[in-house]
């Protein structure tokens, strides 16, 4: 046994990434106990066995000798078969596979936070249910922050903790958590374009022009908000939301529609919708056209597109990972926020309106 806890602990650490005097510091031993398991020249004590597995975010059986690559591949099965069914718009289904891939790996936490992000865009028949779920939830994040030292794991759980948070209205949790994470210059997703070469270099910095566009369409509509007294006026927030699209059409040409399409239509409404409260038919109706084109275009999207644009040239997208509502299309969306919108009444007896709905 103390051969194969060995070459396990060894194994581990490397994959950690860390020293024997770090572990040793974090199991309350001396590093030379430490080498000396490592050398096989003894083992732990057995009440030391779950601290490590939990350290490592394995089980103790797969430190006594478990394959963890094939724990791993199973793992990455579970979450492939819950992308399948999300991007279908099974959601049920999508959650019952997590569920059971917790059964089997119930400290994965790869599968736990995939599983809270479900349950957070799952629809509640109350808000009290919702925010029985999301204490739950809370509950589990602090946990996966206290145990992992992975990069990415910790990433994504500070991101959905912050959300949670934010839901709840803990917003200064929310506060120290978020002012604790990297500038948007020191993030993996820039720091990796100058790190990489080759191929791999160039779709780093492809996908950090995508994130930072994503980012920007985000701060420029918090700015261009027509229900928040910020300093501007409403032809002013106009003309910012109007500076979102011409920069998506700079960079992304004719294909505005892929990959953020589903957001796209969308911010085009809502600068119909300010030229409508203005009292401008015309442009108003210009800008709902382009909503609608934008919003079938994206609905036409296959499972993967590449982009020809040239700041994107060759980068494909996964259209099943982009945020939709699977009970009805895109163009749905955009008439269901017309009929409901008293702002157009003016425009209701239009042919070119009529014609959108």
């Amino acid at each position: 046994m103390s051969i194969t806890i060995a070459k396990m602990l060894k194994d581990l650490r490397a994959r950690k990434g860390i020293t024997q005097e770090q572990f040793a510091s974090y199991l309350g031993v001396t590093y030379q106990a430490v080498s000396k398991w490592e050398r096989g020249e003894g083992y732990p004590d057995i009440t030391l066995l779950p601290v490590i597995a939990n350290f490592y975010e394995i089980s103790t059986d797969e430190l006594l000798g478990v394959d963890l690559t094939q724990k791993e591949a199973e793992i990455e099965a579970v979450v492939s078969d819950c992308i399948r069914y999300y991007a279908q718009g099974h959601l049920d289904d999508a959650r019952r596979v997590l569920e059971d891939g917790l059964q089997q790996f119930p400290n994965a936490h790869r599968l736990l936070l995939e599983l809270i992000q479900l349950k957070y865009e799952t629809p509640y028949a109350t808000r009290e249910e919702k925010r029985r779920v999301i204490t739950a939830s809370i509950t589990v994040l602090e946990r996966i922050l206290d145990e992992s030292t992975v990069p990415s794991i910790r990433n994504l759980a500070t991101i959905l903790l912050i959300r949670h948070y934010t839901y709840m209205n803990r917003r200064k949790d929310a506060l120290v958590l978020a002012e604790g994470q990297a500038t948007m210059n020191a993030s993996s997703t820039v720091l990796l374009c100058d790190l990489t070469e080759g191929e791999d270099r160039l779709r780093h910095i492809q996908q950090a022009v995508r994130f930072t566009l994503e980012e920007l369409n985000g701060l420029l509509s918090r700015l261009g908000d027509y229900n928040e007294d910020n300093g501007y006026t409403l032809e002013e927030k106009i003309a910012i939301r109007e500076l979102s699209i011409r920069i998506n059409e700079a960079i992304l040409g004719d294909e505005v529609h892929a990959g953020f399409g589903w957001n796209c239509w969308k911010r085009c409404e809502l600068i119909a919708r300010g030229h409508a409260m203005l009292g401008d038919k015309e442009t108003a109706l210009h800008w709902l056209q382009k909503s609608a084109a934008i919003a079938v275009a994206h609905d036409a999207l296959n499972s993967s597109y590449v982009y020809s644009t040239l700041p994107l040239k060759g980068c494909s997208f996964d259209v099943t990972k982009a945020p939709r509502n699977y009970a009805c299309t895109e163009h749905d969306l955009f008439v269901e926020r017309l009929k409901s919108n008293d702002v157009y009444a003016a425009l209701a007896s239009d042919p070119r309106y009529q014609q959108l709905l």
